[in-house]
């Protein structure tokens, strides 16, 4: 977690550094370079390491202890932890992610969980994370990956990566341009199964969606079929869903090709709407990663001071849909403690909220959902007889 930089000089270093949009290489190169040429003191980028253990990712770091720039033992004076050091040298690939086959339609009944937000902000993560909470929860007896899904590939490697007591890495960018539908069969505590199916879009969805709408510039051929196979989703499948909205906890002013986060949530809102997405909706949430200690305050505060507007309209399309009690919940979230940016110790307790959450919004195979509250309620005051 960054702390407070006392040093005018080393928190304008860090600032300059978070602001480089550049490869890891490119990072590294830059910092050697401004190194020998006296521009920057090493002395200040380890004092910044130890504000900020994230300033740098693990690629940059391999790169400086290789031109012996830095030392391990430098590393460990500036107070990051052995046991993220050690891992540096670990000959663990990140894992990576092939594209998937083109998803045509979900044939199986299930509850279709949506997680919708820009590239960044941590979706990958989190699904790898809440699948691992559903196949360790207390609250659920068994969990069965669904072979027959179209992402059960990526489901696989998504569980693989989260380990308790050990270093867990970030897969590399998910640059997929298909639609994942990860299926999985949840067996609760009375041994009914409760069939899900997570669906991640692809990385620049947000965008498609924003250009098309708002830009109205002519979108790709590859772009416009992403947006085609989601309608088909949402006019096909008869299932219902659970909408989860995510925004990244961040201090820094971060924008998505020149836009902030919110413009392109607001135009999947609108664009989800005229597709009548929320009409079989039983959830609506707004997931903030990256909130250190699962801080409920500091995730409320966020939605509250930067994205009010947001969060007004969805409670408002919860209340014309019938959805829950018309509020949205603001969940706090995070994977775990990193460091490099890549690494992490994985805390599993944020996912199991979801999970839990999931589990409670999800109907059984065996007993199935009435309609819709407010109608169970109307037909309540009638009473029919046979003829």
């Amino acid at each position: 977690m960054a702390e407070q930089i006392n040093n005018a000089q080393v928190e304008a270093l860090s600032m300059r550094i978070k602001q480089l949009t550049v490869s890891p290489e490119a990072m590294a190169r830059l910092i050697e370079t401004e190194v020998n040429e006296g521009k920057v003191n090493k002395r200040d980028i380890l004092e910044a390491l130890r504000y900020d253990h994230n300033l740098l990712d693990a690629s940059t770091i391999i790169s400086l202890l290789k031109s012996k720039l830095v030392t391990v033992e430098e590393l460990l004076d500036a107070g990051l932890e052995k046991v993220f050091v050690r891992e540096l040298f670990s000959e663990s690939k990140f894992p990576s992610f092939g594209e998937p086959t083109k998803l045509q339609q979900i044939d199986k009944p299930s509850t279709e969980i949506y997680f919708w937000g820009v590239p960044g902000s941590g979706i990958t993560l989190a699904i790898g994370s809440i699948i691992n909470a559903m196949t360790n929860s207390n609250e659920v007896t068994a969990a069965h990956p669904d072979i027959e899904s179209q992402g059960y590939v990526n489901l696989i490697k998504l569980m693989r990566i989260f380990q308790d007591e050990a270093i867990c890495r970030v897969p590399e960018g998910n640059t997929t341009r298909e639609m994942s539908a990860m299926g999985i069969d949840l067996i609760d505590a009375e041994d009914k199964t409760h069939p899900v199916t997570l669906i991640e879009p692809p990385t620049n969805m947000l965008r498609y969606i924003y250009n098309q709408s708002v830009v109205k510039e002519p979108v790709k051929e590859e772009e416009q079929e992403v947006i085609d196979t989601l309608s088909h989703l949402i006019n096909d499948s008869a299932n219902r869903r659970i909408h989860f909205f995510v925004i990244e906890n961040t201090h820094e002013r971060k924008l998505f090709e020149g836009l902030p986060e919110k413009i392109y949530l607001s135009t999947t809102i609108s664009f989800l709407q005229q597709l009548g997405a929320f009409k079989k909706t039983d959830g609506i949430y707004i997931l903030v990663t990256k909130v250190d200690d699962n801080d409920s305050v500091k995730a409320n505060d966020l939605v509250q001071s930067k994205y009010l507007g947001i969060h007004n309209r969805l409670q408002m399309i919860c209340r014309e849909n019938f959805i829950g009690n018309g509020q949205v919940e603001v969940i706090p979230f995070s994977v775990g403690e990193f460091c490099f940016k890549t690494l992490f110790k994985y805390n599993p307790k944020p996912a199991d909220t979801v999970a839990r959450i999931i589990l409670e919004n999800t109907n059984s195979a065996v007993e199935k959902k009435p309609i819709d509250t407010t109608l169970k309620q109307m037909f309540s005051k009638f009473k029919f007889t046979k003829k």
